[in-house]
């Protein structure tokens, strides 16, 4: 439902509004709304009910699709509407020469432009289409479904003991690595802290993000989420969530510390 009425809205439905083709109730009456009745409005399928009365629109009222009936739709106060259905009683449009001049150029101009909005919307639907069964398919977690995903940086700060130094797991080029703990059912997580003061830690944020969110293997921790805000000084906030695992790190795995390499030879000796 979208429900606009008495607003002072003024000028013409914009053109953008053909992508709410879901809607199925549209209120716009008691405005100031001029120009043509969009012959889009016609074309949604869901729509049950249009009430567009009390403007100053002008022109020919479409025949077709929700227009078809009176009762779905109203129209009354608006003056300079004209043709329709019968059952509307409006007065015949008047055809000249100039009007059909006019509205060629118009139709030259609007139809690329809905054909344009239409296949980006198309294109838009297949790839969310694609990218929500890449996520069913891959991943148990849904942060759509999973509200506890949805961590901010108060969280964050409160979970990792304000980002302190015991919480440390490791430390990269463009960030930290902290644990942290949920409070409500003690499900443990890391959580890696960009560094936007470094140079290009904003555009390698934004590249992890679309990697990792393609990306599924056995040996990588899972992603659980993003977290984009702001911290308590007002600071840009960025942050990955990961799933915790609690056998350190792989440099710690590769290279044996120097404590790690004398109790080996004192056991080994």
């Amino acid at each position: 439902m979208l429900n606009v009425t008495n607003n002072n809205l003024e000028g013409p439905i914009p053109s953008t509004l053909e992508n709410l083709r879901a809607v199925q109730f549209l209120q716009l009456s008691h405005n100031h709304l001029t120009g043509q009745i969009p012959t889009f409005l016609k074309d949604f399928k869901l729509l049950q009910n249009l009430n567009l009365s009390y403007n100053d629109f002008e022109g020919a009222v479409p025949t077709t699709g929700i227009f078809n009936n009176t009762r779905p739709i109203s129209i009354a106060a608006n003056k300079k509407l004209c043709g329709g259905i019968p059952e509307l009683n409006l007065p015949e449009c008047n055809t000249t020469k100039s009007k059909k001049k006019n509205s060629k150029g118009y139709l030259k101009i609007v139809i690329p432009l809905i054909l344009g909005i239409a296949g980006l919307t198309v294109v838009v639907f297949i790839l969310c289409h694609r990218w929500l069964r890449r996520q069913r398919k891959g991943s148990s977690h849904n942060l759509i479904e999973n509200p506890i995903l949805r961590v901010s940086y108060h969280s964050h700060f409160k979970c990792t003991n304000g980002f302190s130094e015991e919480n440390l797991l490791g430390v990269g080029g463009f960030g930290a690595v902290h644990k942290g703990c949920f409070d409500h059912d003690g499900t443990t997580y890391a959580v890696k802290v960009i560094d936007l003061f470094r140079h290009g830690a904003s555009r390698s944020f934004v590249a992890e993000c679309e990697i990792l969110k393609n990306t599924r293997h056995r040996n990588l921790v899972m992603v659980l989420t993003a977290c984009s805000g702001f911290d308590l000084q007002g600071n840009d906030f960025k942050a990955l969530v990961y799933e915790y695992m609690d056998n350190q790190n792989l440099e710690n795995w590769l290279h044996f510390s120097s404590q790690e390499i004398s109790e080996i030879e004192e056991i080994g000796g």
